[in-house]
């Protein structure tokens, strides 16, 4: 296994000396239980850009949420094959790996399954109401993980700014400023929660604003830990919100 300097880069940004290769590199290292937290962590986070790939393929739900289970339950075996680092971007990775195991039949590795201990984050309703949310029904098996991808950077960005504000007891104002976090106030909005919030109009501005930045910070904290350099952070940011406004994949 390589150190953290050597995984860096003598060159590293400051704010990549953790990103999502060097928990994906944990799955491999000498303690059991840093492996095992890695390999979990990294399958509660991608579980649904897959499922919805493997539905958007025509597998079932059931065998889909399987298939999803099999293809964790495998990846520290795909990892010790090839350096994901020469991916660039763990999604190009992760959907790569995934073109690969889809092509194999993946349901012999139940014993890895097993040996993983892996769960699905979520329901298969829940996963069901996502899929039907969140795309079209003609979308590409590539478009819906892609889409999935960057749907699921922004559910982890906004559950983190929310528990922010609830640290500082500030929830009830974080759930009256959520919509706005990307889109305008119509009209008449800010005077309407002024009066039912107790607030000046303006300072309501200025607390949206705050909010939009910070929500953007996390966003990018979050992409920065599916990337390897800053310039792949700007890269992906973008790509990120094509993905977004494409509402129609």
């Amino acid at each position: 296994m390589p150190t953290q300097s050597s995984r860096n880069g003598p060159a590293a940004h400051p704010r990549f000396s953790r990103t999502r290769w060097s928990r994906v590199l944990d799955i491999h290292q000498p303690e059991p239980e840093l492996a095992k937290r890695s390999l979990l962590e990294l399958s509660q986070r991608f579980w649904y850009p897959v499922y919805a790939y493997a539905r958007r393929s025509g597998h079932s739900p059931e065998d889909a949420n399987e298939l999803c289970l099999a293809f964790f339950g495998q990846l520290p075996q795909a990892i010790q094959q090839v350096d994901p680092r020469s991916q660039g971007r763990f999604r190009d990775f992760l959907l790569a790996r995934l073109h690969l195991f889809l092509t194999a039949d993946w349901r012999k590795y139940d014993e890895a399954v097993r040996q993983q201990e892996l769960a699905a984050p979520l329901t298969q309703e829940q996963l069901e109401q996502h899929l039907a949310q969140d795309h079209h029904p003609a979308s590409s098996p590539e478009q819906a993980f892609h889409r999935s991808f960057a749907l699921e950077v922004l559910a982890r960005s906004l559950r983190r700014l929310q528990a922010e504000a609830e640290q500082s007891g500030r929830e009830d104002l974080f759930h009256a400023l959520q919509p706005f976090l990307t889109r305008e106030p119509v009209a008449g909005q800010y005077q309407e929660l002024s009066r039912s919030l107790g607030s000046p109009p303006l300072a309501l501005v200025i607390a949206v604003k705050r909010l939009r930045q910070r929500f953007r910070e996390l966003a990018d904290d979050e992409l920065m830990e599916t990337v390897a350099s800053p310039a792949d952070l700007e890269s992906e940011r973008a790509a990120l919100l094509d993905l977004l406004a494409d509402g129609s994949a």
